[in-house]
This record gives C-alpha cells, sequence and structure tokens, in this order.
C-alpha cells in the first residue's frame, strides 16, 4: 500500500478531536472519499489551521500510518475559497446538501473521476451566482450527480407502460416507487406534477456543460417544482434520511 498520496481534494466536512485538532472527510479526484487527521488545525500555529473548511478546494499531501490505521495531513496547497458559500445562507444550505449526499450515497470505485469535476465546477459557479439561479445550480448537480450514480430517471417515457410523452402530458413524480409515470399510470391527484417546460427544461440542458446550461432560462414556478421533483427523487434513494432535507431550508431557497 502506497502510504503517501498527492491528490485534488474537496472538504465535506470536518470535526472538532480534543482541543487541537480536526478530522476531515474529503472527496478527492483520484481516491474517493477519504478520512483524514489534521492535527494542529483546531487551533494555534499549524499553516493548517483556517485551511480545512468545508467546501475548499484544495491539493493535499496525505501519510497513511499503517499503527494508527488512519491518514494524516502532512500537508495543503489552498487552490480555492468560496467566500460567497460561506457567507449567504441559500448558497450555504446547498452546498452543504451536496457535500451529505456524496457522503451518504458516494458508492467509490471510478465514479469520483466524475463526481469530482462535477462539485468543483457546481460549487464554482454557485459561489459567483445571483440569487435567481442558485435552484438552478441545485437542479444540474442533482441531475447529473442521479445519471453518475446510475439513477436517473427516463424522462421521454412513463417508466410504467414505456409510453412515449408527448409534448402537452401531464408528468407525474410517484414519490412512492420514485418513478416517473404518464397521466394514464397516475392514479393519485396529490402526486408531484412536472410542468411542460421543466422537462423541456431537463431534457436540453443536460446535453450540455453545465456551465452553459446555466445561459438557459426557466420560470420560477417551474423552478420550484423540478426542485422539490429532484429532492424527492434524491431522498428516495438514499438510505439514511438527509438531515440537509429534514430541516427545509433548502426547499425556501
Amino acid at each position: 500500500m502506497n502510504r503517501n498520496i498527492k491528490t485534488d481534494g474537496i472538504i465535506l466536512r470536518t470535526r472538532r478531536i480534543g482541543e487541537l485538532h480536526k478530522g476531515i472527510s474529503c472527496l478527492t479526484r483520484s481516491h474517493g472519499i477519504i478520512d483524514a487527521i489534521a492535527y494542529g488545525a483546531g487551533k494555534g500555529k499549524s499553516k493548517l489551521v483556517g485551511m480545512v473548511d468545508p467546501f475548499s478546494l484544495l491539493y493535499l499531501y496525505l501519510y497513511f500510518d499503517p499503527v494508527k490505521d488512519n491518514y494524516k495531513i502532512s500537508d495543503i496547497e489552498q487552490r480555492m475559497i468560496f467566500p460567497n458559500i460561506r457567507l449567504e445562507l441559500g448558497k450555504f444550505y446547498i452546498a452543504s446538501f451536496w457535500a451529505e449526499l456524496i457522503l451518504k450515497s458516494y458508492s467509490g470505485g471510478g465514479e469520483s473521476e466524475l463526481v469530482y469535476p462535477l462539485l468543483s465546477k457546481s460549487l464554482i459557479i454557485l459561489n459567483k451566482a445571483e440569487k435567481g439561479e442558485q435552484n438552478l445550480v441545485l437542479i444540474q448537480f442533482i441531475w447529473r450527480y442521479l445519471g453518475i450514480s446510475g439513477f436517473q430517471s427516463d424522462i421521454r417515457n412513463c417508466s410504467r407502460c414505456d409510453k412515449t410523452f408527448s409534448d402537452t402530458e401531464k408528468v407525474s413524480f410517484d414519490e412512492s416507487s420514485n418513478e416517473i409515470i404518464c397521466s394514464n399510470c397516475s392514479t393519485n391527484v396529490d402526486m408531484l406534477k412536472f410542468s411542460t417546460g421543466g422537462l423541456k427544461y431537463l431534457r436540453y440542458s443536460s446535453k450540455l456543460d453545465i456551465d452553459k446550461s446555466m445561459k438557459i432560462g426557466l420560470d420560477n414556478k417551474s423552478v420550484d417544482i423540478l426542485k422539490r421533483i429532484l429532492l424527492a427523487m434524491v431522498q428516495g434513494i438514499v438510505e439514511y434520511p438527509l438531515n440537509t432535507l429534514k430541516k427545509g431550508l433548502i426547499y425556501h431557497g
């Protein structure tokens, strides 16, 4: 086993270890999610103080200690921080949701080569986004993450009868089965229903780079419906409840 690792990383979560140290969970480009200890990062004169905050993009020098059976951070190069995400509550809730989603659903393997650039680009866009754009970044991240994870639903055909949706179809999302279904298969009037514009937006924007997708507008009502459907879809595939969704704060941004 290689005891020394050098990799790009994004801090997803931190925790205090005593008075002086911090434990971190980070998504790395080359090794998936790694838990490590940043000695001295909690207090004192260590250069790591203030450098291992959530949502920072870093270049990490890690050492695996076989005696303690853990990784420690031996050095860090700070690549990018996102002050607006830390200062604006709406952006902070969205970034926190992304981090929790990855921590609770990430399966590893080769996915880090796709999840890492998705998260890093999304954080860059979110940091610069105007208030009206924040939910579009959220929608784009969820939809693309579902695709990488293999849980992206068919938005052209009914999941039950395989009927191709027409342009005027009243398409619904069934939370109980996590399915997108046509009007004929929808038996519950309380099901969340896509707007026509929302479905068209997903179909077209998902073909573009996430940066370019942000240039496509969508009316506020369609954005709100699409956000609620995708958040429900995500919770349906995650085994454990997501704390960032239980608080309800992300729904009102």
